[in-house]
């Protein structure tokens, strides 16, 4: 496809918009499930038409079989209207967040709405209204198609229900770990029948089933009485929630209307999972490659699709700096995923034998390790770099000193610089401080020494305390463990080995890793070099690898180098992955021969959002 470049970025955007660019409108669903859409708001998502609810931070299973709890869905609802000559239209409002069916016969005319408000974080609706066609006469009844599937195998539930609604409770079944409980779940929901009807006199009719979720019943109740009675103003409300959030800013494209729409899905998409607020209660968990939700449970590898909802770096590297730019209070939300678990991972580190504190490489609701792969869970240590460096950039981006002096955050930075600290080896005089036993980014070489993306991230993460407090001692030592790090560097080619004694003529690597040198951690290097990066690795990178960022990292790099056809190039790389009608981004494209992967994949999103701020929009915050 054709790359337009030319970009605005604009704060209070008028209301007069494009509207065509948040409409993504198709004639009927895809035949693939996986890329029908969700509809939620950070603590409550569902899939359309499917049978599941997922809610924030509860998790089922142990250790590293925990994975996002199913809920069975009251929401999945689809009318049946009567009468011939059926015709379907589908959209989905991305301004409003709203999913919008529309079903049209001869006999009348059914609108039906989705959604789930930001303003009201424990709800999820869906409406209905029947509309008759010219006789005002007959009698018309819509069956009401539920998706209710079979039981969860994740939460107990037992049901009360009562002549208006049901109210279910229970617990998930089986605790992350030992130290921690099952989760309590309670939810309430409209009595939803197998049919509504229009009676003669009726020219137009509206339903409105409501769900209402939490891990305490007073807030869910809560929540639920209080949307009844104000229920007629609940889709008013959504779309006032939805285009507060877009009117603080959004990027506008000019001329093309399939990259705008693919931008304002990227957006959408990774909204739906992040909060506006965070709750005491039941705080934010993060956010996951595969977003808020995974397939449907009749699929036998629902539990582990989409990465099990578990919180990896890609939230700290390359979700957040984008979404930043034009939302930041959701940066310090994002960031609370860290620091919620900070004791944790400081129990972590001791416990192999470390100072300060040590993130797994996968996260879920206790803050100790969840990854199935061993070999990532020992050696991808990088994720601690990449949660100190997320602090850092949204201190460049904001300057909120409220923030970088809160003892939270002061404690988050350094202790992860404690850690790094301690795993350091400095025995070697010639080399100074090297990092042993390792994986990079790039997960195809492992037990490596001296990754010189994790050198080098580890750098910043060792002088990171500098910025947020007085220089004592201890950072004064940081900085100078910093000075020290040996960061490999071909002197005859040209060019930054990935890691020592590594192959760059035969190799093959999974995803970009020595290319994020030059952005995101703006490594200080030549244009000669960041040239030879990029075509060296380029050439050894995978073509049907995971795009966690690998080809918006290439866009970013030509860009920095002037070279926009090659850009553009790379660019256009990433619509491999886009999927269907809804924009559905895949982590490997159709063709791969492991397949897809991972769908509802925000990783890739945020990948392509920072091509359009950080390539074509050039932006760099620095210190």
């Amino acid at each position: 496809m054709k790359c337009i470049c030319i970009f605005s970025f604009v704060g209070c955007t008028p209301i007069n918009l494009e509207f065509i660019f948040w409409f993504l409108v198709p004639c009927r669903l895809p035949s693939d499930n996986r890329f029908i859409p969700a509809v939620g708001n950070g603590h409550v998502a569902t899939q359309v038409y499917e049978d599941t609810i997922f809610i924030n931070n509860v998790y089922n299973g142990f250790g590293n079989d925990s994975h996002r709890a199913r809920i069975p869905s009251p929401v999945a609802v689809k009318p049946q209207p009567p009468g011939d000559n059926l015709e379907e239209t589908y959209t989905l409002d991305m301004f409003r967040g709203s999913f919008v069916a529309h079903f049209d016969t001869d006999a009348v005319t059914v609108e039906q709405e989705i959604f789930s408000p930001r303003s009201r974080p424990h709800l999820l609706v869906n409406q209905i209204t029947a509309t008759r066609k010219n006789d005002n006469d007959t009698f018309h009844e819509i069956a009401l198609e539920t998706n209710w599937g079979p039981d969860s195998p994740d939460v107990d539930l037992t049901s009360e229900e009562g002549e208006e609604f049901t109210y279910a409770h229970g617990s998930t079944k089986e605790a992350e770990y030992n130290i921690s409980a099952t989760i309590e779940v309670h939810m309430f929901w409209t009595n939803i029948p197998d049919l509504v009807k229009l009676r003669p006199g009726e020219f137009s009719m509206t339903w409105r089933f409501i769900t209402a979720l939490g891990i305490e019943e007073n807030e869910a109740r809560a929540a639920y009485e209080e949307a009844v009675e104000h229920q007629e103003d609940l889709l008013e409300e959504n779309a006032q929630s939805w285009k507060s959030l877009w009117e603080s800013g959004q990027v506008v494209v000019e001329d093309n209307v399939t990259l705008a729409q693919t931008i304002n899905a990227c957006f959408f998409h990774i909204m739906i999972s992040t909060p506006d607020t965070i709750y005491v209660n039941n705080p934010f968990a993060g956010l996951s490659p595969g977003k808020f939700l995974v397939l449907s449970y009749t699929d036998i590898y629902w539990s582990y699709n989409d990465y099990a909802g578990h919180v990896f770096w890609d939230m700290d590297t390359w979700i957040m700096p984008p979404i930043m730019q034009l939302y930041p209070d959701k940066a310090p939300i994002m960031i609370s995923a860290r620091t919620r678990v900070l004791d944790v991972a400081q129990q972590y580190a001791v416990e192999t034998g470390y100072e300060g504190a040590r993130y797994p490489w996968e996260q879920a609701y206790t803050g100790w390790e969840t990854c199935p792969w061993d070999l990532a869970a020992m050696y991808q240590l990088h994720v601690n770099g990449d949660i100190s460096y997320s602090v850092r950039q949204y201190l460049y981006a904001t300057h909120d000193m409220d923030f970088a002096r809160s003892d939270l955050i002061k404690e988050l930075v350094m202790d992860i610089a404690r850690f790094w600290k301690s795993r350091v080896d400095c025995s070697d005089e010639d080399k100074g401080c090297e990092i042993h036993g390792v994986m990079g980014p790039d997960e195809n070489h492992y037990n490596v020494d001296n990754s010189v993306f994790t050198n080098y991230n580890t750098k910043l993460a060792l002088t990171t305390p500098q910025y947020m407090m007085d220089i004592g001692d201890e950072i004064a030592e940081f900085n100078d463990i910093a000075d020290q790090l040996y960061i490999l560097f071909d002197e005859e080619n040209k060019f930054h080995p990935q890691f020592e004694g590594f192959d760059h003529i035969n190799s093959t690597i999974k995803q970009s890793d020595v290319v994020l040198l030059g952005y995101p951690l703006m490594m200080n290097m030549s244009q000669e070099v960041r040239q030879n990066d990029l075509v060296i690795y380029e050439e050894l990178t995978d073509k049907y690898g995971p795009d966690t960022g690998t080809w918006s990292m290439h866009t970013v790099g030509w860009l920095e180098l002037g070279n926009q056809e090659k850009a553009n190039e790379m660019f256009s790389t990433m619509f491999r992955n886009v999927n269907g009608p809804f924009k559905i981004f895949s982590e490997k494209p159709p063709g791969s021969p492991d397949g897809q992967r991972a769908v509802n994949f925000i990783t890739g999103m945020g990948g392509m959002l920072q091509a359009v701020f950080f390539g074509y929009g050039g932006i760099r915050q620095m210190e």
